[in-house]
């Protein structure tokens, strides 16, 4: 997840579009999580390494989601907007924690109970991201390219005579 972060704040600031990263980290989300829906007493851990593998590339929906907050509002609003975010993205973990609670308590044996947990948590939280992604207009990020000064335009000197040299 860390690594996923990384790379996807490095795509975003060098493409300067941070939409598509946050659209395929909700949709790595979303079929990840559903894939555990299989999941039974039978089912291989291997399996269950490739779904979490899935399913935890969701660090293109953190750090894009940071980056993009950031560039949308003014420099001096930047600390305001960056904490709102982090409080949105708590809030938002401990809804999903409680509800993934009650799910728990709902089956009558683990192995059910963790997959059906995992599955309907994340692929509802993936879809819902997936959505509101849509809706999201496409905001430009400065890329590092379009931060470099270009030279000033050579200015006309006027000569002695009154015309420009």
């Amino acid at each position: 997840m860390t690594l996923g972060n990384r790379l996807t704040a490095a795509a975003v600031l060098r493409s300067g579009h941070a939409k598509p990263a946050l659209l395929a980290g909700a949709g790595l989300l979303t079929l990840g999580t559903a894939a555990f829906f299989t999941l039974d007493a039978a089912t291989p851990p291997a399996w269950m390494c490739v779904w979490l593998l899935i399913a935890g590339r969701t660090g293109p929906a953190t750090g894009g989601i940071t980056i993009a907050t950031q560039n949308c509002v003014p420099h001096a609003d930047m600390g305001t907007a960056t904490a709102g975010s982090a409080l949105t993205k708590q809030i938002g973990g401990a809804f999903g924690l409680a509800c993934g609670q009650s799910l728990m308590s709902y089956h009558a044996t683990p192995t059910a109970a963790i997959g059906s947990t995992i599955a309907w948590s994340g692929a509802t939280a993936g879809l819902l991201a997936f959505a509101a992604l849509l809706l999201m207009r496409n905001i430009a990020i400065p890329t590092p390219a379009s931060r470099r000064i270009e030279p000033a335009a050579r200015t006309a000197t006027p000569t002695t005579d009154g015309s420009a040299a």
